[in-house]
């Protein structure tokens, strides 16, 4: 009998109060009612898109509709609630405050963030610590890229995950050669004269000069290909592109949402493209296909360096109002 005159906890009612409050661990194939106690407090999840973004950690999975909540199976699991009495047999246990994430340089880790803290604190980490990058982490991120627009919806993306050490290391020896032909190209011709003057320079040819070193060291490599046969008239019969905007307009967006993922969850990348020196040796080692195109070199671990906040030019610089070089001022005519 409920206790203190309160209603009788109907199977209706019960209902109401488990999809309001309950977060339960359900079967990974979306089976059915789950068994056991429930997880924790809290409103559901969002069911996954696909079944891969499922996790083991508890999450419900529903193919038909929704998205996968976004820090599914990242997060440490919580203990099972235990059972209890009168109103707490109909309400459950009193909920408890949120995890924290690890705090790194002022942004917790691993914690949700705000969309424009992601945005204004993404910048180019090249150095990164031994610890290992989960498989979760890396679907999670890989799924935000294919959230990205292409052309005509053709989605002519492909991701290389590279993890196995000898093969970073074939990548790092390759990417280095290539990184010292470039110092004595740009010391030749004098191509940096534009960008010498600039604060930022200096430290940030000595972090890639760095990363060059040791491009291994990152315990991740994602090798980000862009297919041409899947270009429809954007490429010729041979693969050509025909429009090369619109081509890499279809590849880049998916690798900038991979860049903000990454630091969604806490983990440093950095977007490179020396490997433009070396494509035919990287796709003959990846067993990569003629007609794909390899865009780009993505390091990707936990980072040994801060986050953010960037330093950009700001938007009264950049933007115009109707017309070049009429500044954009907010609210302006």
């Amino acid at each position: 009998m409920p206790r203190g005159g309160a209603r009788p906890c109907t199977p209706a009612r019960w209902r109401a109060c488990e999809n309001r409050l309950y977060r339960w661990s359900e079967p990974a194939n979306g089976s059915g009612h789950p068994s056991g106690e429930p997880r924790s407090l809290g409103r559901r999840p969002p069911p996954a898109r696909h079944p891969e973004l499922a996790t083991a950690r508890g999450h419900a999975t529903n193919i038909a509709t929704g998205i996968a909540p976004p820090f599914a199976g990242l997060a440490e699991p919580r203990a099972p609630a235990v059972g209890v009495t009168g109103v707490r047999d109909r309400l459950g246990p009193r909920p408890q405050a949120p995890r924290r994430g690890r705090r790194r340089g002022g942004v917790a880790v691993g914690a949700p963030l705000d969309f424009f803290t992601v945005v204004d604190t993404q910048r180019a980490l090249r150095r990164f610590r031994p610890a290992a990058v989960s498989d979760a982490a890396i679907r999670r991120i890989l799924a935000a890229a294919t959230r990205a627009p292409s052309a005509r919806g053709a989605e002519p993306w492909f991701f290389v995950v590279v993890r196995a050490a000898a093969t970073r290391a074939a990548i790092a020896a390759r990417y280095r050669a290539a990184w010292e032909a470039g110092e004595r190209f740009t010391a030749a011709t004098d191509a940096d004269r534009d960008l010498r003057g600039r604060p930022h320079y200096a430290p940030m040819m000595r972090a890639a000069r760095a990363l060059a070193a040791d491009l291994a060291a990152a315990p991740v490599l994602i090798v980000c290909c862009l297919d041409h046969r899947q270009l429809g008239p954007i490429a010729g019969p041979d693969g050509t592109l025909l429009s090369p905007v619109a081509a890499y307009a279809s590849i880049f967006p998916a690798v900038q949402n991979l860049l903000l993922a990454a630091r969604a969850l806490g983990l440093g990348t950095t977007l490179t493209t020396l490997h433009r020196g070396f494509e035919n040796d990287l796709k003959a080692l990846l067993e990569v296909p003629a007609a794909v195109e390899v865009v780009a070199i993505v390091p990707l671990g936990h980072p040994a360096d801060r986050f953010g906040p960037t330093r950009r030019k700001p938007v009264a610089r950049v933007a115009f109002r109707d017309r070049w070089g009429k500044p954009f001022v907010a609210g302006g005519a």
